[in-house]
Order: structure tokens, then sequence, then C-alpha cells
């Protein structure tokens, strides 16, 4: 899985900018980086190993990009920039700047061909210009109702993107508060609408964690103030708390920028977020992998056989396949559609279009069969094509449920569809049951056979 994880900002200063990111670099890749980049410690271990900069601009890619070489990093403000401590000194105040470390490297122990980097910005040209642009339109353009949360987007030639927006608390920002997102950006699509719960579970507990910690240093800096206020008002020296809107809006007067390390008080902040991101990279790519299977059939041959003939009911068109479906019924465990390719070859081609267009449409779907086990498995099949959160299911019932309860419905087969029911917003897959029943007759002939003397 080729994808990267990016904190990005919305600086008042700079506008929207890339705080830092994360992405994993496969076989040949590894010997590249380790090639270009001075290593002091080649242990292979889950905490990270810190990478010296130096004074070229060396490219963290799988091909090297001549261009990058003098391509200039661009200066940021302390709001967005990236800071971490030495491991070896994390007791000691003092802060290095990004200027004098790169970045991290960490080797996955399981797979001694895979490094996740961690740096301020990807340096392959290609990937900074995606990176750059999911992080305008993530922070200025695309959000979800509320603004906070997730929300995907993107397209074929810049990479797709799960954005997860949040806010934290600032006494020193405009508003009281700062902007932040995390994004997901891979060139599949498929694949990141399947990881899209698993993606915005992890982003959901992060941003919680950094909410938290900004929260208790905003009560810390309220109570403080408070105690200064009366002072300060009576000396005329310090900023005084905004009497009107228009002064809201503004940032304090003689109040710098501050960094998010400053702001939350955790100097190891971009350590936990390059582990945080690491992981993310590695279990989200081994939640779901592709497999070929040549020649496998949908169920055993020793299995006892019955014809089903299936009929489905576009909500445009109504027709009829041209061809049977046969299939077979496991007598111990019942009927059942193990997978979507399954229900590709009983359906065929153009019926199976039919059927995803119409659902993705969110149209609602209803399986008819008076075979509970087979209706469940076609439900199972076909639900995981969208985020659980977009698909409600009612499993099997004996009376019709409105698209407002589910847009996923198993009936019975007797069940009929209300006169009033729009047939134009549902798609109905009747599954008709023909059993053939073979009688096997074993004649068992005696013969007696007559010794005569």
């Amino acid at each position: 899985m080729n994808a990267i994880v990016s904190l990005v900002h919305f600086c008042e200063a700079d506008g929207p900018s890339v705080m830092f990111c994360t992405q994993a670099f496969h076989e040949n890749a590894v010997e590249d980086i380790a090639d270009c980049l001075s290593i002091s410690s080649g242990r292979h271990s889950p905490v990270s190993d810190h990478i010296e900069g130096s004074k070229e601009n060396i490219p963290f890619s799988n091909r090297k990009d001549p261009s990058n070489v003098s391509r200039s990093v661009p200066v940021s403000c302390a709001s967005c920039s990236f800071s971490i401590p030495p491991l070896d000194t994390l007791g000691v105040v003092k802060i290095y700047n990004s200027t004098e470390i790169k970045g991290f490297r960490t080797n996955d122990d399981e797979n001694p061909m895979v490094t996740y980097v961690g740096s301020r910005y990807p340096q392959h040209s290609q990937l900074y210009a995606a990176v750059r642009q999911a992080c305008v339109r993530s922070l200025s353009c695309e959000f979800c109702q509320g603004r906070e949360g997730p929300v995907l987007f993107g397209d074929d030639k810049n990479g797709y993107v799960l954005s997860y927006m949040f806010k934290i608390k600032d006494n020193q920002a405009r508003g009281f508060q700062r902007w932040y997102s995390f994004i997901f950006l891979m060139t599949d699509r498929v694949y990141l609408v399947a990881s899209w719960p698993f993606l915005v579970s992890k982003f959901r507990i992060l941003a919680t964690n950094l909410q938290t910690k900004a929260n208790q240093m905003f009560e810390r800096e309220n109570a403080a103030r408070e105690g200064r206020h009366d002072d300060a008002f009576m000396s005329r020296s310090g900023p005084l708390p905004p009497t009107s809107p228009d002064q809201f809006l503004r940032r304090r007067a003689n109040q710098p920028l501050r960094s998010l390390v400053e702001l939350l008080k955790t100097k190891d902040l971009f350590i936990q977020l390059h582990a945080n991101f690491s992981w993310i990279l590695k279990a989200c790519g081994k939640r779901l992998q592709e497999k070929h299977v040549n020649d496998q059939k949908l169920f055993p041959n020793s299995c006892a056989l019955s014809q089903k003939t299936i009929m489905f009911l576009d909500p445009i068109n109504e027709f009829k396949m041209s061809r049977n479906s046969t299939f077979y019924q496991n007598g111990e465990f019942g009927t059942q559609i193990v997978h979507l390719k399954s229900l590709y070859d009983l359906l065929g081609i153009s019926n199976f279009r039919k059927l995803i267009l119409n659902f993705v449409r969110d149209n609602q779907l209803i399986i008819r069969s008076s075979d509970r086990d087979i209706t469940k498995s076609v439900i199972t099949v076909i639900k995981d094509l969208v985020p659980s959160n977009c698909c409600s299911v009612i499993e099997y019932e004996n009376k019709y449920q409105p698209r407002t309860k589910c847009n996923i419905l198993g009936l019975n087969a007797t069940t009929q569809i209300p006169n009033e029911v729009d047939k134009l917003i549902i798609c109905l897959l009747d599954i008709l049951l023909i059993i053939i029943i073979v009688v096997v007759v074993v004649v068992v002939l005696f013969v007696n056979l007559f010794l005569t003397l």
C-alpha cells in the first residue's frame, strides 16, 4: 500500500501549511535512504532514529529526482514549525530546529524491506505538490457539516484524500482556536473508501488527545491571566481582553505565534505523531489484502444439487436474465455467497453493474427469497462496498420496511412491495427456488444359486 499521512495547519501568517508527514519506503528505496542520509544508529527497534540534516536537500523518494536538490524548503513561522528534541536528551529544555534535524526513520521489525520516514515535507516534487494541494483543499474548502470531522475528496491525477479536520484551543490565537487536519493521501480510491472506518477512528483518537492537552493548557492560562488581570488593568501594561467582536477575531497584540510543541508543552510531540502515523500505515496496509484465486468453484462438487433461477428488477428498466444461474447448496451449512466474485458470476456483468449502480446511488436494495441463508450472505457481501456508517441493514423481514429505516432489506419470498412505494428508488432482486429432488433407487438383486448334486 502506497500512502502518506500528514498533519496540516491553517496558519494565521502563512495560511494552509504542511507541518509533518510520514511515508513508507519499500525494497530498494530503503537502500537509497541509507545511502543518502547519515544514520548514527543501525538498530532495528520500534523507536524512531533521528535523521541528521545536511546542507544538501536530499530526496525521500523511491526514485531520485534531480530537481529536488535545488528546491529550497519554504520558511515557516513558529505556528507551523516542525521542531523535535534529540531522543537522548529529552530531559533537556533545548529544542532543536528543523534545519538541524530532518526527521525520523523507523524500521519495521516484521518486514526489513519496509522503512517509515517522517519529515516536514515529502521530497519528491510530484508527491510534494499532491500533499500541498490536499493541504490547501482540506483546510479551505473541503470539510463536512460542522467543519470538524472526516471528508473524502480527490481525483486520479493528484490522488484521493481522507481529511479529518479538528480545532484546538489557544489563548494567543485568533478567536482562541487553531485549525488542524490529519490527511491520508493515496492513489487507490477503492482501498481508501474501504479503510474509511479504520482511519476515521484512529484520527479521532489522535485529535481527541491533542484537544485534551490543549484544553488543559487553555484552562491553566486563563486561570493565571485572571490572577494578573486587576494589576494589568490598573497599570495599563499588558494586553486587555477583547471587548468587541472585532477584537475577538483578531490575534492579541504583542502575542507572538507559538508552535504546537510550545502550546501543548509536549517536547516529543512529533516523535509521538511519527510513531502513530507509522503504525497507521502498517496496520491499514495489513487490514485489506488482494488475493488472486484461479479456477475456484463456488461450492464443493460433493454438495447436493439444486437449481435456482434469479430474476432482477431494475428501478428504471425491467428485464430478465438471459440465462439461468446455477449454483450449489451445502446441506450442512446452507447456501451462501462467499464473496463478491461469486455474486458477479451468478448475475452476469450486466445485471451486476445495475445492482451496484443502484446501490451506490442510494436506492434501496431489496433481496427477496425464501432462503434466509442466501439472503443474508448476499447482504453481507454487498454491504462491504460502502463504509459501515453509510449502510443500514435489516437482514430478513416478513414485512416491507421503508428506505428511511434501511437501505438494504431482506424479505421473505411471499412479501409484497406496497403499491405506494416509488419503484424508482428501490432495486429488487428476487431469488426463486426451484428444487430438483433426485431420488436414487438402489436395486438389490438376490441371486439364488441352486446346486444340483
